[in-house]
């Protein structure tokens, strides 16, 4: 993914951030879409910033790399704002969790206890709702290996 491509998605998903910031501090029809809207710009943010790794290690995509990362925290931090108000609410919240932490693989028996109950949780609560949009492909073979 070359630089111009990256910077131009970083605007676009600034310019999306503070439209949703917006409507995170509103109680209204559209905030019921904000937790989706925000774990899809955090996997979105995920996914170039892998594409960004693979393709250079240029100081311009470093710097590039590091507002994304941002952006990705910026997300975070409005979605704790927002009140969940449905099992989908509690899911994306969870999901947002759960994609920022990479160090989750998939095992249990590696994860402190409180991250695993949160991550089995998380499992739970994705199988409940029928959502597996959410899921990492290691929670897919977690799920899997499971039934």
């Amino acid at each position: 993914m070359a630089k111009m491509n990256l910077v131009s998605e970083y605007e676009a998903i600034s310019h999306e951030l503070m439209r949703l910031d917006g409507l995170a501090n509103q109680e209204n029809e559209d905030q019921k879409s904000c937790l989706k809207s925000l774990f899809e710009i955090f996997v979105k943010i995920e996914k170039s910033l892998d594409l960004a790794e693979e393709s250079s290690s240029s100081r311009e995509l470093e710097e590039i790399s590091g507002r994304l990362i941002e952006a990705q925290s910026h997300a975070l931090q409005i979605a704790i704002n927002i009140p969940a108000r449905n099992a989908r609410d509690l899911l994306y919240k969870l999901a947002l969790w759960r994609w920022d932490a990479p160090e989750i693989n998939g095992e249990h028996t590696d994860l402190k206890r409180y991250e695993a109950v949160t991550y089995s949780t998380f499992l739970d609560l994705a199988m409940i709702v029928g959502d597996d949009e959410v899921l990492k492909k290691m929670d897919r073979e977690c799920l899997e290996s499971q039934s």
